[in-house]
């Protein structure tokens, strides 16, 4: 189910199930990336703001988180709480969160303890994949058993996933080997312009999650998240505890500062494919001898990141697509450094 439009979108100012003198509760959810998966089961057993337990069961993430007092216990199945978990984690309980500058999109209100609670949330960045949550029970609970928030040991702080968020300064003051984007040349929209990313490490300092919030042109987003995913950071420091770290970067996008100024030719481009596909054209497509140009942009790691129409019968568009997409491409060099490219490439009606 996609999720509504921005007009449907509530606000669910007074729906805090976790404000304090809120009424006890059970809840059961699923929440899955879009596409289906994977999917993570989560259980709260909630009593007081002091007293509460929580279970997530996923393919990539699980947790055992139970607190009670001055007391915690927590185990993590990995060393990285994910951002659409935690997002919509967030949002299931207190509504108004916002983390990374998600947009939040809520469905299907029922009334839960006089208040209204939306059981389908949906979490996004402005670009790139969504993340959804569905509660599938929620209930009062009624005299818990008390074992259930009982702490086998507590567990220390050097042990437990803490999540920071750092100003962009410090942020990046942790990087070790940190490149300048190379921005792909893309064929359509904006040339120049800005880009805004979102960047989480985990406690070793390792790159785990890259997502676009603002960019002028999002068909550079791709490229420029796999590059960022390369910087290398050192691990962010609280208390004397190595904990998770996000941020916001913010990037100048100049789709025109690397590579050759002029498209290559379609001589020129096939010298930088290692496998060349034929297009499939049906009979009677076109004429013999009729000719079908393709622009295309390629990135700095020789990855088709946009095609367009070019010149030529509208009926060869989709088999010459068709066969540009197998083909391997190799990014051009300059100064032994691997650059973008835009190319016009051109096909032959046999």
């Amino acid at each position: 189910m996609p999720p509504p439009p921005l007009s449907a979108q509530k606000t669910a100012e007074a729906v805090q199930l976790t404000a304090p003198g809120s009424v006890p509760f059970h809840m059961k959810a699923v929440i899955m990336e879009a596409g289906g998966s994977p999917t993570t089961q989560v259980e709260i057993y909630w009593s007081s703001p002091f007293q509460w337990r929580r279970t997530l069961q996923g393919e990539d993430f699980s947790q055992t988180l139970i607190v009670n007092q001055d007391r915690t216990f927590e185990e993590d199945s990995d060393d990285y709480f994910p951002i659409g978990l935690r997002s919509l984690l967030a949002a299931m309980l207190a509504p108004e969160a916002r983390l990374a500058e998600m947009t939040l999109r809520f469905a299907d209100y029922r009334t839960f303890a006089g208040k209204k609670v939306p059981r389908l949330i949906w979490a996004r960045p402005q670009y790139g994949t969504s993340w959804r949550a569905q509660i599938t029970e929620l209930e009062v609970l009624r005299q818990p058993d008390a074992s259930l928030f009982s702490v086998p040991e507590t567990t220390p702080a050097a042990r437990r996933l803490r999540v920071e968020s750092l100003p962009e300064a410090d942020f990046r003051k942790l990087a070790t080997e940190q490149h300048e984007v190379v921005w792909p040349q893309v064929l359509d929209g904006a040339v120049t312009g800005v880009g805004r990313y979102y960047v989480s490490i985990d406690r070793t300092g390792a790159v785990r999650e890259v997502y676009p919030v603002r960019i002028d042109n999002e068909r550079a987003n791709e490229s420029a998240c796999r590059q960022i995913m390369s910087w290398k950071f050192k691990p962010a420091m609280r208390d004397g505890v190595a904990v998770q770290a996000e941020s916001i970067l913010n990037f100048s996008m100049n789709t025109r500062a690397w590579g050759p100024h002029d498209p290559l030719n379609d001589e020129e481009a096939r010298k930088l494919v290692s496998e060349i596909v034929e297009p499939v054209i049906p009979a009677g497509t076109a004429a013999p001898g009729s000719t079908y140009t393709l622009r295309a942009a390629i990135d700095s790691e020789g990855r088709l990141i946009e095609v367009i129409a070019g010149d030529g019968p509208r009926g060869l568009f989709s088999p010459c697509y068709d066969a540009i997409r197998k083909w391997h491409f190799k990014p051009v060099m300059e100064n032994g450094e691997p650059r973008p490219y835009r190319a016009e490439i051109r096909f032959v009606v046999p």
